[in-house]
């Protein structure tokens, strides 16, 4: 304000009232005045030169902060948001730690019975038979290992007599593998039987014995027992001999006949 009341004076252009006002008792900062002077100091005229307004330029300290108000009721809940996309796949854990073994689970279903397998090999033949005569002697023949036997036990006199035994497998012909004449299989000994005749008058008495192959021939051999020696004892040098008629199949008073 005071610079442009100097280029107004300067200029000479301020007006009789202006200057009559200064005059009366306007008091007008010169220059390096307070702007917060009292206005008491100019009276109650104090007017403004330049402006319209009359503004009060001095501004008190700043009082202290008041308290913190309440906190206020906490809002409502916002509507959940869309959801968001999912995220890549994290990396593979490590593997973890066996479990424990588990319990045995139920015994299963018996399986079906398989096929019947094919027949083994038959086992050695193993039989006896026994005849007494007169109670004079008795009679046995055995079969066992593949080999028949015919023994004698005399039971004459007080004194006990052992067995005498006699290896029948020495005979000619013994039925001990091979063929017949005709091409059957004979197979080897697997029963056997003994047949004395009545005791005659004779130094010595005829005994026949019979073996029935795994293939089903019957084979005879004739042995005789001599009363003369003490004890009794046999005599078996006769060959073996195939029997005709053979079994067979549906036989009636007949048989395989091995002639032919």
């Amino acid at each position: 304000m005071v610079a442009s009341l100097a280029l107004v004076l300067a200029a000479g252009v301020a007006s009789p009232a202006l200057a009559s006002a200064r005059s009366v008792g306007q008091h007008t900062v010169a220059g390096g005045g307070d702007k917060c002077d009292d206005h008491s100091r100019y009276g109650s005229s104090h007017v403004t030169v330049y402006g319209g307004h009359d503004k009060d330029h001095c501004k008190g300290a700043t009082g202290a902060t008041g308290p913190k108000g309440a906190t206020g009721a906490t809002g409502a809940t916002g509507a959940t948001g869309a959801t968001g996309e999912n995220g890549e796949n994290g990396a593979t854990g490590a593997t973890g730690a066996t479990g424990e073994n588990g319990e045995n689970g139920a015994t299963g279903a018996t399986g079906a019975t398989g096929a019947t397998g094919a027949t083994g090999t038959p086992g050695p033949c193993s039989d006896i038979d026994a005849q007494q005569n007169n109670g004079a002697y008795e009679l046995r023949a055995a079969l066992t290992g593949g080999i028949v036997y015919a023994g004698v036990h005399d039971l004459r006199g007080s004194s006990p007599r052992p067995f005498l035994w006699t290896d029948l497998s020495n005979n000619a012909d013994y039925p001990d593998g091979g063929n017949d004449p005709q091409g059957f299989p004979i197979g080897t000994p697997c029963a056997v039987s003994i047949n004395g005749l009545t005791p005659g008058t004779g130094n010595s008495e005829p005994i026949k014995i019979d073996a029935l192959t795994t293939t089903g021939q019957v084979w005879e051999t004739t042995c005789s027992v001599n009363l003369s020696s003490n004890p009794a004892d046999l005599t078996c040098d006769d060959p073996w001999v195939e029997v005709n008629y053979q079994p067979a199949v549906g036989a009636v008073n007949g048989g395989r006949d091995i002639t032919l």
